[in-house]
């Protein structure tokens, strides 16, 4: 019995170093490695979700503050619109660059379209105004401006007698007034041509303007010995203060550009 014991004490000395922890494998590192990396990821996803969640959160905490301070915005704009009507009558029905401002301000709010307008013309309808298409200082000037003269002028209209209306009210419609005017002066040229050879002219002895002629008709009035010709080239000649400004703007400002002096003396 004694050496049973001392055997099974002999055989545990044996294996005790044989109790020690193994070393682990290959495929033991990759296990704790896997491990170790779901640990890592999973972390690294969490603090991603933290940082989602801190840009929701700030992002609502600024819409909301956006909402509010619109919401204060539009709270104060309604009130100074409801003291509008007694602005306007107090100030005589002006429309100032005040309540322009006001109106353009409320307008600009972020207002579903449609209901801006309306409140508009249910505020100024409230003080007796008529509602205009732009609200602008320039062109509230010119109407204010335009209706000044309206009435200025039909109150001295109204100051006319009978007969100063009737000339007042008096309408000729003469058409295109160039066209009269070159008119007028193309004949009165040609009156003016056939007066200086009338006897009217003969009597106070006057002398008529030279004729111009171009460089052929003037060499041929020139020519001593040339008989018809000569009278031709008088007969078809120009002469006068149009003839003048034809042949000056020849020279000046001949239509083609390679003749005459152009803008040299421009």
């Amino acid at each position: 019995m004694e050496k049973t014991v001392e055997l099974k004490k002999a055989v545990k000395t044996v294996l005790r170093p044989l109790r020690s922890p193994l070393i682990p494998t290959t495929s033991h590192n990759h296990a704790c490695q896997s491990n170790q990396d779901l640990s890592t990821s999973h972390d690294a996803r969490t603090a991603k979700q933290l940082c989602k969640d801190k840009d929701k959160l700030q992002k609502h905490a600024e819409r909301a503050r956006n909402t509010k301070r619109k919401a204060s915005q539009k709270a104060l704009l309604r009130a100074q619109l409801e003291a509008l009507p007694t602005f306007i009558i107090k100030h005589k029905g002006k429309i100032t660059v005040r309540t322009c401002a006001l109106i353009r301000s409320l307008s600009e709010l972020s207002m579903p379209q449609g209901n801006t307008y309306p409140v508009i013309s249910l505020v100024l309808e409230s003080a007796g105004l008529r509602v205009i298409g732009a609200f602008d200082r320039h062109s509230l000037g010119q109407k204010a401006y335009t209706d000044a003269i309206n009435q200025l002028g039909q109150a001295a209209f109204d100051a006319l007698s009978p007969e100063e209306k009737g000339w007042a009210l008096l309408f000729i419609w003469a058409g295109c007034g160039m066209h009269k005017e070159l008119n007028a002066m193309k004949y009165g040229a040609e009156a003016l041509k056939a007066w200086w050879d009338s006897d009217s002219a003969k009597a106070l002895s006057a002398f008529p303007p030279i004729p111009l002629y171009n460089k052929d008709n003037a060499a041929t009035a020139a020519d001593l010995t040339a008989s018809t010709s000569k009278i031709h080239a008088k007969t078809i000649s120009s002469r006068g203060g149009i003839k003048a400004a034809e042949l000056a703007g020849s020279i000046m400002w001949n239509q083609n550009s390679k003749k005459g002096q152009q803008d040299i003396y421009c």
